[in-house]
């Protein structure tokens, strides 16, 4: 792939910190999401969780997790949510990957399989701050078909809300691949994002061909640059 790290390093600033920080949900109200989506939980059933984005690398944010590819069939990924917490700021928003529902479709990624007893509330509870945090996301029950072979099961997902003022929708590849090559936030550059996600992809053995294409413009956007000044973050408009 021709993004790569060392590309991006030498074109991106490692991480740029917010002028004010972005607003992000309270304690209080991420633990009560939570608890009405544990409650529709049979007895004694495992706790799955599916990622299709960076929990799909970030297994330690899932403690104790077993993690195995895996398709949530009816879903599909897309960068639709603009990102202002993490792989850009509120200045210069990024974008980050959500699902939304597809008939037909079927979207690639991890299912964990959540430790059980005492050390499940600590699993879920650490991958719920990383991605509830930042509001945009509705948790939902959905299937999760192993790629591996055996039965579906119901596992936690995080779809994205077209209701919430960062989601974006669908703007024209070009104008997505523009944002993701000059975004950074405090978790580094968008274009790393992007890239950490094609390639869990391809090593799960089920690339997804709409990040390849946009990995293939950002890398054009990048090589493109002279020396190592930076793309002048451009701000998503749908």
């Amino acid at each position: 792939m021709r993004l790569t790290a060392d590309l991006i390093e030498s074109r991106l600033p490692p991480r740029r910190e917010p002028r004010m920080p972005a607003p992000t949900l309270d304690e209080a109200t991420m633990r009560a999401a939570l608890d009405r989506i544990l409650a529709d939980r049979p007895p004694g059933e495992r706790l799955h969780l599916f990622s299709y984005g960076a929990l799909m690398w970030d297994s330690a944010s899932v403690p104790g997790a077993e993690a195995a590819p895996a398709d949530a069939p009816g879903f599909a990924r897309s960068f639709c949510l603009r990102d202002i917490h993490n792989r850009g700021v509120p200045e210069a928003p990024g974008l980050t990957l959500g699902i939304r529902a597809a008939p037909g479709a079927r979207c690639g990624g991890v299912l964990y399989t959540l430790p059980e007893g005492r050390r499940e509330e600590r699993a879920i509870w650490s991958a719920w701050q990383q991605e509830m945090s930042p509001g945009f996301y509705t948790p939902v029950w959905l299937a999760a078909l192993p790629q591996l072979g055996g039965r579906a099961v119901r596992a936690i997902g995080f779809v994205a809300n077209p209701s919430h003022p960062l989601y974006a929708g669908d703007a024209p590849e070009e104008q997505q691949a523009t944002v993701l090559a000059g975004a950074v936030g405090p978790q580094g550059p968008d274009a790393e994002y992007l890239r950490r996600a094609t390639e869990s992809l391809r090593e799960g053995g089920v690339p997804d061909p709409l990040l390849e294409r946009l990995a293939d413009r950002v890398a054009d956007r990048l090589e493109g640059m002279v020396g190592a000044t930076g793309i002048e973050p451009v701000t998503l408009r749908v």
